[in-house]
């Protein structure tokens, strides 16, 4: 038992030398890395036995000892997972109209006359993304149903795909409906792709 205490000391301490006790030496070696080895080497008619009672160590000099070089133990790296490369997905969504800002006119008729619009329509992806519109008139009467008109298409307009944009009457004004309709004709034939 104290044989085993005093081998693993000394492989935990590094130590290389020779240990003896009374049944035969005991040779205490360092070997390269990873673990020291310990070897037990019997006189000439001496039984070892890794039972003994007593030890003698004997004092190294590490001096004198030769030093085996040990091998550095170069840790393997770990595989990095090399990352997809993400394919950019591939539109087949065609659009009718080109987007961009466009400008148009249109008239109508009401019991003043010809009266003149003026819209101007943004397009994104086919939808419509903003709008303006101007009335031009000649009486009272036509300038109240144009306000009204303005007060009320946006909603019907903005946010909507301009192939469904079907105004009849807005706010009570019938009559003004047809021009802003003549008007985003225009803008269709200029927007199209």
């Amino acid at each position: 038992m104290h044989i085993v205490i005093i081998l693993a000391v000394a492989v935990a301490l590094g130590v290389a030398g020779t240990l003896y006790y009374k049944h035969g030496p005991v040779v205490i070696t360092q070997a390269p890395e990873p673990a020291p080895v310990v070897e037990v080497v019997t006189m000439p008619g001496d039984q070892a036995s890794p039972m003994a009672e007593e030890v003698e160590v004997e004092d190294v000099d590490t001096d004198d000892v030769e030093q085996v070089p040990s091998t550095p133990v170069v840790p393997t790296p770990k595989p990095t997972p090399t990352p997809t490369p993400a394919v950019p997905a591939v539109s087949t969504v065609s659009y009718q109209y080109n987007d961009g800002t466009y400008s148009a006119a249109g008239v109508y008729t009401s019991p003043a006359g010809k009266e003149k619009v003026s819209i101007s329509i943004s397009l994104k992806d086919d939808v419509v993304i903003g709008a303006t519109f101007v009335g031009e008139s000649s009486n009272s009467t036509s300038d109240r149903y144009l306000e009204k008109f303005n007060e009320g298409y946006t909603p019907l307009v903005v946010g909507k795909k301009l192939d469904s944009i079907k105004l009849d009457v807005v706010n009570g004004a019938s009559l003004v409906s047809p021009g802003f309709m003549d008007a985003l004709a225009d803008v269709k034939a200029e927007a199209q792709a």
